[in-house]
């Protein structure tokens, strides 16, 4: 119930938010206007359309001119300094995540697979497709290769909605160190529409990645596609002060 708090528009954004929060509203549904919402809640336009700036500051809505304010997808938030798994992000950010295999197999390893797992070529590689979802929504669809040697039997296990890190460090005792992770703009193929449930030619981004652990072995190569509408990446970049004559660190005084 709202009450004479000054910041009444705090509490109409949180009204608003629990609407979205409990899919009152479904994504990229448009929501009433501030003429109704403002009849809704007894309070003056002026505040509705604070309340309403905020969210769309947030990303939590969006507004298309000339047609109103709609509900936003959510986007998983990716640390690009921080080497973590799908189901880590996506329920640290509050959402509920999940997953479906669409194929585990044992392969061999190709001249360009070899390359990548440093491996031999011909050598046994479990190769794993899946496709990830948050709140049920599909968000990823995820090819996996990882070297048998070091994880033995890993497509006889029931992967669907587990963390395959988690398993490789349960199970396989191995200690994920570090990762190298190249992402590059696509337009979305027709299998990955199909995944993906977006239009052929949709904006997309292919994550690759080599993860390593603490015997800088690779464990991982993964080649990941997302909707473009669904993912964002956080970078955290220091700039390194340079040296003087002496060895030492000059002040930054910017």
């Amino acid at each position: 119930m709202l009450n004479n708090n000054p910041l009444l528009h705090v509490q109409i954004e949180r009204a608003i938010q629990n609407k979205v929060n409990n899919r009152e509203w479904s994504y990229d549904e448009k929501i009433p206007s501030e003429r109704e919402l403002s009849k809704i809640y007894k309070v003056s336009r002026i505040t509705i359309r604070s309340a309403l700036d905020d969210l769309v500051r947030k990303n939590i809505l969006y507004r298309i001119q000339g047609k109103g304010t709609f509900v936003a997808i959510p986007k998983v938030e990716h640390k690009i300094s921080k080497l973590s798994g799908f189901t880590e992000d996506v329920k640290k950010q509050g959402f509920e995540p999940s997953t479906k295999i669409i194929r585990k197999e044992r392969i061999l390893a190709t001249k360009s697979i070899s390359e990548k797992l440093n491996v031999n070529i011909g050598e046994n590689i479990y190769y794993i497709e899946r496709i990830r979802y948050g709140n049920q929504e599909p968000w990823i669809f995820e090819k996996n290769y990882f070297p048998e040697k070091y994880c033995q039997n890993l497509i006889s296990i029931d992967l669907n909605n587990k963390s395959i890190y988690t398993i490789l460090e349960n199970k396989y005792n191995i200690q994920l160190e570090y990762g190298k992770e190249i992402i590059q703009a696509i337009l979305i193929n027709p299998l990955e529409s199909e995944y993906l449930k977006i239009p052929v030619g949709s904006a997309g981004l292919l994550m690759e990645r080599i993860s390593y652990d603490i015997n800088n072995n690779i464990v991982e190569w993964s080649q990941s596609i997302c909707n473009a509408n669904r993912c964002k990446f956080y970078f955290e970049l220091r700039r390194s002060r340079p040296f003087n004559d002496e060895g030492r660190r000059f002040k930054n005084n910017i």
